[in-house]
């Protein structure tokens, strides 16, 4: 699959189209730029005739998608092997996304996503309370680590799902620097929540209609599936209350707003740092369920370290 104008000039980093996998619906996707300088594979912003191509060597045009004007951040649909060309017009200093729908030798769909920077890309994906701890009516904090600081149309999301993805909603996260955290809702006893992430732009998502699944996948940029698995915790009667039958320092709600409780803390220290290791707040002597005020702390994510006595306890909280 290429993205080739009527004068033969492949479009893509390094010249290629890469194939995307691991999604519900696969898609090839490719990333230029029209900066002017600082890219060797920048090209021109103006306007430009193109067609979507597949075939050998000896006959680049055997296959074609066409017939469209491409309006950015919206999925359109592509009419195989058709008239006229489609059209484009690139604006300059900007980088764009082109995803195209794997769907054979048919009609097909693809879209242009256009940002003012570089996208970040997603390096780890981190949860609090995590998998294996998470109580009934616990809010989760989903940590996402990015490659840089995104540029202003990067979005970034959490979809999830109750249901085996019979059904699914989806989290929005707030970025800060080169994160971004999203907060899933309170669970009940018993239920099982699945969840990956992704980014897109923000147009990208105002311009879905009642998304599909396919939908979400067309307007990806990058995703953490978890290797395909997805990220999965069920909620159990016992979590949260055998670990207080066993001493357990316990830290709620996670995220936080104003004030975070710590259980089972008599007698610890705290020392709140942030994720550099600058020391924010120490607090000595904690009574058995201190009340530590967060509010006066800017939004982002913070290790609480708890020394109680014969062992340290480190962990992050997302303070919204």
């Amino acid at each position: 699959m290429t993205l080739r104008s009527v004068n033969d000039t492949v479009y893509g980093v390094a010249g290629t189209v890469g194939k995307i996998t691991g999604l519900a619906s696969p898609h090839y996707q490719t990333i230029f730029t029209t900066l002017s300088s600082g890219d060797t594979n920048a090209i021109n912003a103006g306007s430009y005739e193109f067609l979507f191509t597949s075939g050998p060597n000896t006959n680049y045009y055997q296959n074609k998608w066409s017939n469209v004007a491409v309006v950015f951040d919206t999925i359109q649909d592509y009419k195989y092997q058709a008239a006229p060309n489609n059209t484009i017009t690139l604006n300059p200093d900007k980088w764009y996304v082109v995803n195209f729908e794997d769907k054979g030798y048919h009609d097909t769909r693809a879209i242009f996503m256009e940002l003012s920077d570089r996208p970040a890309f997603i390096t780890a994906v981190t949860q609090m309370p995590d998998t294996s701890a998470v109580p009934a009516g616990q809010t989760v904090a989903v940590i996402i680590d990015l490659s840089s600081t995104p540029p202003i149309e990067q979005a970034f999301v959490v979809r999830y799902t109750l249901d085996k993805w019979a059904s699914s909603d989806t989290v929005m996260c707030t970025v800060s620097g080169n994160k971004a955290v999203g907060t899933l809702p309170a669970i009940n006893v018993g239920d099982t929540l699945s969840y990956y992430v992704f980014s897109s732009t923000y147009f990208a998502l105002l311009n879905l209609s009642n998304p599909s699944s396919d939908d979400y996948d067309l307007v990806t940029i990058n995703f953490d599936n978890n290797g395909g698995k997805n990220y999965t915790y069920t909620v159990h009667q016992t979590t949260g209350l055998a670990a207080r039958s066993k001493g357990e320092v316990i830290i709620y709600p996670n995220p936080a707003d104003n004030v975070v409780t710590i259980a089972n803390a008599r007698g610890a220290d705290l020392e709140i740092t942030d994720l550099q290791g600058r020391l924010i707040r120490q607090i000595v002597n904690l009574p058995e369920n201190a009340q530590v005020s967060v509010y006066d702390l800017e939004p982002g994510v913070y290790l609480f370290n708890i020394n109680k006595g014969d062992r340290i306890l480190t962990r992050k909280v997302s303070v919204r």
